[in-house]
């Protein structure tokens, strides 16, 4: 049986996605979402866009008989400290993104939540970033390349979902 594992980026704005196929990157997705709704509309249409790109990318792989996906998500933290802005609403509306895509996307016990610092450390971005382009291999970088099909401004939401799913599969060892 084929394992797939898919990983996400979470926003309300730019959710990155990537899917591995045993253990290896085949496909990454970035869902914009340009409105300004919140709630259940919001949740509801990024859910249905990963939804849809997930049985896309699943199926040029041929292998869905036996399809197994175990989904891993990064949760949203509030930091506190110095020149940290929270905004409790956006927080909030993230945190019910995570768990309508939860609900919708995995059954059972198929989804595992990630704080930033748990997979990434407490690195800058830009560290983070290129760690996880120096943890894919040259196959992985080329799948990058072709299917990753939004702006270079946002190419980190998908890194950071790589990332996530790097992760989960012990590869991503800091």
């Amino acid at each position: 049986m084929s394992e797939y594992l898919l990983s996400i980026d979470p926003s309300l704005r730019a959710t990155g996605c990537a899917l591995f196929l045993d253990g290896e990157l085949v496909a990454v997705h970035l869902i914009r979402w340009q409105s300004k709704q919140r709630g259940q509309i919001l949740w509801r249409g990024i859910s249905l866009s990963l939804n849809a790109w997930l049985q896309l990318a699943a199926s040029k792989h041929l292998r869905l008989s036996g399809l197994s996906i175990d989904a891993h998500m990064e949760r949203p933290v509030h930091h506190r400290g110095v020149g940290r802005r929270a905004d409790p609403e956006t927080l909030l509306e993230m945190a019910m993104l995570v768990g309508y895509l939860c609900a919708t996307l995995c059954t059972g016990d198929q989804y595992t939540l990630w704080t930033k610092a748990q997979w990434a450390g407490t690195a800058p971005k830009n560290a983070v970033t290129a760690r996880v382009e120096a943890r894919i291999s040259p196959a992985e970088t080329a799948v990058l390349a072709e299917t990753y099909k939004g702006p270079p401004s946002l190419r980190h939401n998908v890194l950071d979902a790589v990332g996530v799913g790097l992760h989960a599969l012990g590869r991503m060892k800091q």
